[in-house]
């Protein structure tokens, strides 16, 4: 589809146009701490603050998708009636990064196929994504591990490069949204073949961190490696604080607890986000654990991504966006592992 030129007034206009049919969300500025810069996707009142160019986000769009903390129903006992309301208010997430756009994918995978969950579903049914290239750092690996381009997903793409911006509809939802609601002159076939090769160019360079492995070969260096002293050494140091899946945008485990009401005449059901990293994970009533220890669990979490999920989908469920690596206080990075991994068989 043809490219439409923006200036960031027009974009911004776009958004606020948008804004008045749908709830939108995008990057911003969280923090500033430490010379770092923190970003988050939040709702987004004034276009103004959406940051265009940048790195890495705490959470992905996930959470808008799947919220760390929901209410599934409330019931009563009387009659066992329940009410489940889903969120079905329409919204779009603007700023949204290739890795961060499969990994929707993926856990689309998981929510949709079979059964699907219906809240979930609401949401994503309800909901837009409008992506922009990445500004990679030396976390980021999305290449070595062959997530660094989207097949689908995308309603509208956002190619930005310096002072120069261009809109692109990536499906009908998306050419809808711009015949409606944005402004700008329609870009030649030479203008944006210039753009995207500087995009390409600055995402290239920026690309730094390499696995010493083809992402196809995953499943087999992990068959090779479970006895490899490198789980051990690595376990030494993790501290089980949870943080890695904490902001993997696709971790997916959770929690559902019955909350009783104070009469004992009814309650809600919650689902929280859990995950294989904390002790308590896989405790059961009787008081046993069958992962208590660090290394068990840590094997456990890599493994689930690199292969017995990577085997039923045929690609890794880790997408390289680096946040596990960014977070973990012990700095413990996923590409040095697979590295040590394959250096220690």
């Amino acid at each position: 589809m043809p490219l439409l030129k923006v200036t960031r007034k027009q974009f911004d206009d776009f958004v606020a146009s948008v804004g008045r049919t749908c709830a939108v969300y995008g990057p911003v500025v969280k923090e500033r701490f430490a010379n770092k810069t923190f970003h988050v996707f939040d709702r987004i009142d004034d276009p103004a603050e959406m940051v265009i160019s940048y790195t890495w986000t705490v959470f992905s769009p996930k959470k808008l998708l799947n919220p760390q903390h929901e209410t599934l129903f409330d019931y009563h006992t009387a009659d066992f009636a329940r009410s489940a309301p889903l969120d079905a208010s329409p919204r779009i997430i603007f700023g949204v990064h290739n890795c961060d756009m499969n990994a929707v994918g993926l856990i689309d995978w998981v929510f949709l196929q079979d059964t699907p969950d219906s809240y979930y579903a609401a949401r994503r049914r309800n909901t837009l994504f409008a992506g922009v290239n990445c500004l990679p750092d030396g976390d980021c690996f999305c290449q070595s591990i062959d997530w660094h381009e989207v097949k689908d997903g995308y309603d509208l793409y956002l190619h930005a490069a310096g002072d120069r911006m261009m809109l692109e509809a990536r499906s009908p939802r998306g050419r809808d949204l711009l015949d409606r609601h944005a402004r700008g002159e329609r870009a030649s076939e030479k203008e944006a073949a210039e753009l995207l090769d500087e995009e390409h160019r600055t995402f290239c360079s920026l690309q730094t961190l390499r696995m010493n492995t083809a992402a196809a070969n995953l499943p087999v260096l992990f068959t090779s490696a479970w006895e490899s002293p490198v789980w051990a050494e690595t376990a030494e140091r993790c501290v089980s604080c949870g943080a890695c899946h904490l902001v993997c945008p696709t971790c997916f485990c959770s929690h559902t607890a019955d909350a009783p009401n104070e009469r004992l005449n009814g309650g809600s059901v919650t689902r929280t986000w859990d995950g294989c990293m904390l002790r308590p994970f896989t405790a059961v009533a009787t008081g046993e654990n069958f992962r208590y220890s660090t290394l068990a669990r840590l094997k456990h979490r890599w493994y689930r991504k690199h292969k017995y999920l990577f085997e039923r989908v045929g690609k890794s469920f880790c997408v390289g966006c680096g946040r596990c690596g960014r977070e973990c206080p012990v700095d413990i990075k996923p590409v040095e592992i697979v590295n040590a991994l394959l250096d220690r068989l």
